[in-house]
């Protein structure tokens, strides 16, 4: 066991190929540049968190916050060194076992019998710091940070244990992917979609002479309330209660930003697009015509296909008994109904009959 977490990570071909892999040098650039920009604004935080402890007048927010928010911001970025030190391995051809050691040290932490003595011992010193003298700033952003990162990473591990997580560099990939390059590409977007939405907003209103005019007069009467936000407030509410402003606003915050967010957040996955992934065809018949259906099983690498009848989404056996019409070949069905989700779970094999 020990032997085979040792070598997942993909070996390195020693031949004379000088030929640079470029996706593991923008693993790197960009895990190191996301390291970087995350550290230095939690030692900001930091900072100013002492600016205020020693001289309160500076500010009047409360210390805590900022120091909670500089301990999570400076974990977030510690957990961006596994991707740029995996894939700096990669460049510089060392040895894959150096990095399945490491791979199986973090493994045997993260075993259930590790984390949840660790959670419960973390739970108590949140207890007992709270009822110290201790200042809130100085004992709790360490405590906040593994009360909420240890039963994360337990429902992690109990997630993908005896799955088949591919080389460490990879899975440190996505995992760097989904924490810092989603949410900026979501923010960019966003930023995008609201800037559209401000130049439509002003191309409508340009293009009504009267209403830019009422548009000049309802700024100049704000600008006389600055002092006063709720009389400002009572001279927009009439334009905000418009039945299409509504709209705008809620298409726009229910509709657009939640499909923005959930085309980016797995961005970490569509990385990954091209490479041989497993597909569950149980919820395919239907959805496809049976031709186009036909030609992607027939497409897909054969071991890398599954049949989820657990979902259920529609009628297990209909399903089956419709992709053993598309499928003529009694091998591909063998390792669709069974062989694959053994080999994938790590399961006994046990032979029989495919469905």
């Amino acid at each position: 066991m020990e032997q085979s977490e040792i070598h997942s990570y993909p070996a390195i071909e020693r031949s004379s190929q000088t030929a640079l892999h470029w996706p593991s040098v923008f693993q790197f650039g960009l895990s190191l540049l996301a390291f970087i920009t995350l550290f230095t604004f939690s030692v900001s935080l930091a900072a100013l968190g002492l600016m205020q402890v020693f001289n309160p007048a500076i500010f009047i927010y409360d210390t805590a916050p900022i120091f909670l928010m500089s301990a999570g911001t400076a974990l977030s970025s510690f957990l961006l060194l596994p991707s740029a030190w995996y894939a700096l391995l990669r460049l510089i051809g060392r040895p894959s076992a150096v990095a399945g050691r490491l791979g199986l040290f973090a493994r045997r932490l993260t075993r259930p019998a590790v984390l949840v003595p660790l959670i419960v011992l973390v739970v108590l010193l949140g207890d007992f710091v709270s009822r110290s003298d201790l200042p809130d700033w100085l004992g709790l952003p360490l405590v906040h940070g593994l009360a909420v990162g240890l039963p994360v990473l337990l429902l992690a591990y109990l997630g993908w244990r005896g799955l088949p997580t591919g080389s460490l560099q990879r899975s440190w990939g996505v995992f760097a992917s989904g924490l810092v390059l989603g949410p900026a590409l979501t923010l960019a977007a966003e930023l995008v979609a609201i800037l559209v939405l401000v130049f439509l907003g002003i191309l409508y209103i340009s293009l009504r002479p009267d209403l830019a005019q009422e548009m000049m007069v309802l700024g100049e009467q704000i600008e006389q309330f600055r002092g006063a936000p709720d009389q400002a407030l009572s001279l927009i509410t009439p334009y905000l209660s418009q039945p299409a402003v509504i709209f705008v606003v809620f298409s726009f915050t229910a509709g657009l930003v939640p499909l923005i967010e959930e085309l980016f957040k797995p961005v970490g996955v569509w990385l990954l697009v091209g490479r041989r992934l497993y597909m569950d065809v149980s919820h395919c018949q239907g959805e496809i015509d049976d031709e186009q259906a036909r030609r992607i099983l027939l497409a897909h690498p054969p071991e890398y296909l599954l049949f989820g009848s657990d979902a259920p989404w529609s009628d297990p056996g209909g399903t089956r008994d419709w992709i053993r019409r598309l499928l003529p070949d009694q091998r591909r069905l063998e390792a669709l109904f069974h062989d694959n989700a053994v080999r994938l779970l790590g399961l006994e094999e046990t032979r029989r009959e495919p469905g």
